[in-house]
C-alpha cells in the first residue's frame, strides 16, 4: 500500500497528469498543478475512469471468467503439442493456484490490485483538489458525485476480489481492504479494513455521489457516470448484503427513469446472427448506437478475448474456451414442440457466443464455442459507440426479481413471487425470438419448474448466469450464493482442479509484491 499511496499521491499530481491536458507540458514538472476545473476535469478522465484507448487502455479483469465454471480447457488443443504448451500460460489462473499473480505477471489485464487503488488513488486526488481550483461551483458538484461514484465502483469490486462475501460469516471481523480515502502522503502502512467498513464507505461514496449527481449532472455520454449509474451499483451492493428491500427501490429507481430493453428479435440484422453469420452483425447491448439499456459502459472486446489466448489466427484452436455446461443453459427453441425453422429459441445464443474454428492436419476446419461479444461483431475492437462492460438495465430487473424471490421465501406472499416472474418475462421476452411465434412465459412452459421458492429462486440465478455472462457477475455470484463446489479440467493428459464448497479460494490471494510493501497486511487464508 506504501508503493501506490507514494506513487500515485505524489506522481500522480507532479508527473502523471502531463498525458492529461497540453497546458501541463508548459510547466515544469515539478510545479505541475491543476488550477482550474477545466484542468482537474481532464484529471479525472484519466487518472479516475477506466480509460479507453486502443493503445493505452485498461483491460480490467479479463481473467475473472477463467476462475468460473463459463469457462473450460479446450479439448480440441488436445492432439496440437505447440497449443498444448501454451496452456501453462493461464494454468495457475485455472486451476485457483496461491501464485497465480506472481506466475501469471506477464498475462495483460493481471496486475488488478495496482490498477485499482492507481485510479482510487485518482479519485482522491481529484476529491482533494475541487476546494483548490478555480471555476464554476455546479462544475465543481457534478466531478465530485462522478469520482465518488466512481470511488465505490472500483472499492466494490476490490472488496469482492480479496474479502469473503458480505454474507459470509462476520463482515464486521472478516478483512477486507485497506480504505485510502485521500491524496494525502504520510508515509503511513495501511492495514485491512473489514469487509463492513468497506462496504459502510462504499454505501457512503454512493450516496452521497448519486445526490449529487441527481442534482448537478451534466454529463450524458454513456462512458461517464450518473446518478442512475449510482443508484443501479447501490442496487447491487444491496443485494450483495441482502438487504432485499434496498436493493428492489434502487432498482425501482432506475427502472422509473430508464426501464429499455434491446429487442433481440427487432434488431435489423437478425437474420444474419440466426443463421450464424455473426461476422455480419453489429448489434448488441452495448452497442450504444442500437441499444436503449445502456446505464454506464467501458473496456473494449479485449476484455473477452485475451483468455482465449489465440496463438495464430485460424490456424490453432484456442486454449480455453466457452463451457459446455454454459452453452447448454440457452435454450434453443422459444417453447418445447416449435418449429426451428421459425424458433430460434433465445437469441443471445446466437447473438453474444461466436464460434471459433481452426484447421487439423487435414486442413479440415473446426468449429467450437470461443468467446462472447456483448457490442456486436462488425464494430470491431475499438469503436468507442460499443464496450464489453458496464451498467445496464438488464441487471436491475434481475436484482429485483431475485430481491422479490428472497421476500417470497422468507415471508411467503404470493405476490412477491409474481413480481419476479413479471420482472424475469420483462427482460425473456426481450431476449427470444418472437419474430414468428409468441412468447411463452416462464411459468408455462412445460420444460421449466419455477412451482417452488426455491427452485424459481435457482432459475433466477441461470437467467442471471445467461445475462450477464462475461460482465465480471459469475464469480462474485458464485461466492454469494453458497461457493459451490467447481471443477476444472486441464491438459492432455487431463489434470482436475476442484474448488471445494465453500474453498478459501473463493477469495483470491493478495499479490506477494504488495504484502512485501506492507508488513501490516494480512494475507488471505490458503
Amino acid at each position: 500500500m506504501r508503493r501506490l499511496i507514494s506513487r500515485y499521491s505524489i506522481l500522480l499530481v507532479f508527473c502523471v497528469l502531463t498525458g492529461c491536458n497540453d497546458f501541463l507540458e508548459e510547466t515544469s514538472q515539478s510545479e505541475v498543478r491543476p488550477s482550474t476545473v477545466e484542468e482537474l476535469y481532464q484529471v479525472m478522465l484519466g487518472e479516475a475512469y477506466p480509460r479507453m484507448t486502443s493503445l493505452n487502455g485498461d483491460i480490467i479483469m479479463p481473467y475473472l471468467e477463467l476462475l468460473t465454471d463459463n469457462m473450460q480447457f479446450n479439448d480440441v488443443v488436445s492432439g496440437n503439442e505447440a497449443v498444448l504448451n501454451l496452456v501453462e500460460k493461464f494454468r495457475p489462473i485455472f486451476s485457483w493456484k496461491k501464485e497465480m499473480y506472481e506466475e501469471c505477471a506477464l498475462v495483460n489485464g493481471m496486475g488488478t490490485w495496482d490498477l485499482y487503488y492507481s485510479r482510487i488513488c485518482g479519485c482522491n486526488v481529484v476529491l482533494d483538489y475541487l476546494d483548490r481550483v478555480s471555476g464554476d461551483v455546479e462544475k465543481k458538484y457534478d466531478m465530485r458525485g462522478q469520482v465518488l461514484v466512481l470511488r465505490g465502483w472500483w472499492y466494490l469490486q476490490l472488496v469482492n476480489l480479496y474479502g469473503l462475501p458480505y454474507n459470509e460469516g462476520d463482515p464486521a471481523k472478516n478483512p477486507g481492504v485497506p480504505l485510502k480515502l485521500s491524496m494525502e502522503v504520510t508515509g503511513e502502512l495501511f492495514p485491512r479494513n473489514s469487509v463492513a467498513e468497506v462496504y459502510g464507505q462504499i454505501e457512503k461514496d454512493l450516496l452521497e455521489g448519486t445526490a449529487l449527481l441527481k442534482k448537478y449532472g451534466t454529463e450524458t455520454s454513456a462512458w461517464k457516470m450518473s446518478y442512475l449509474a449510482g443508484m443501479s451499483l447501490l442496487s447491487r451492493m444491496y443485494l450483495y448484503m441482502e438487504n432485499w428491500d434496498k436493493a428492489i427501490v434502487y432498482a425501482d429507481s432506475v427502472l422509473e427513469v430508464r426501464s429499455g430493453l434491446c429487442d433481440f428479435s427487432k434488431f435489423d440484422d437478425v437474420e444474419n446472427a440466426v443463421s450464424g453469420n455473426i461476422d455480419k452483425t453489429y448489434s448488441g447491448v452495448y452497442n450504444s448506437s442500437v441499444s436503449n439499456e445502456i446505464i454506464w459502459m467501458y473496456g473494449n472486446s479485449k476484455e473477452n478475448t485475451l483468455y482465449t489466448s489465440m496463438t495464430s489466427g485460424s490456424l490453432d484452436p484456442a486454449l480455453y474456451a466457452i463451457s459446455d455446461e454454459l452453452v447448454d443453459c440457452f435454450e434453443k427453441l422459444n417453447n418445447p414442440g416449435n418449429d426451428s425453422k421459425v424458433d430460434a429459441g433465445d437469441l443471445r445464443r446466437c447473438y453474444e457466443i461466436v464460434s471459433g474454428y481452426y484447421y487439423d492436419s487435414q486442413r479440415v476446419k473446426h468449429y467450437y464455442p470461443y468467446w462472447v461479444t456483448k457490442q456486436g461483431r462488425a464494430n470491431g475492437i475499438y469503436s468507442y459507440s460499443c464496450s464489453a462492460k458496464g451498467l445496464r438495465t438488464a441487471e436491475l430487473y434481475l436484482n429485483r426479481a431475485e430481491a422479490y424471490i428472497q421476500k417470497y421465501r422468507r415471508e411467503g406472499s404470493a405476490g412477491f413471487r409474481e413480481r419476479a416472474l413479471t420482472d424475469l418475462n420483462r427482460l425473456r421476452e426481450s431476449r427470444f425470438d418472437t419474430r414468428h411465434v409468441a412468447y411463452v412465459p416462464v411459468e408455462s412452459r412445460t420444460d421449466i419448474d419455477v412451482s417452488t421458492a426455491d427452485k424459481l429462486y435457482d432459475f433466477c440465478l441461470l437467467e442471471r448466469r445467461r445475462e450477464l455472462m462475461f460482465e465480471d457477475h459469475r464469480w462474485f455470484d458464485l461466492r454469494r450464493t453458497g461457493m459451490p463446489r467447481l471443477e476444472h479440467k486441464v491438459g492432455s493428459p487431463a489434470t482436475t482442479y476442484v474448488l471445494e464448497v465453500g474453498s478459501p479460494h473463493y477469495v483470491l490471494p493478495i499479490p506477494e509484491a504488495v504484502m512485501k510493501d506492507n508488513a501490516r497486511l494480512e494475507q488471505n487464508k490458503y
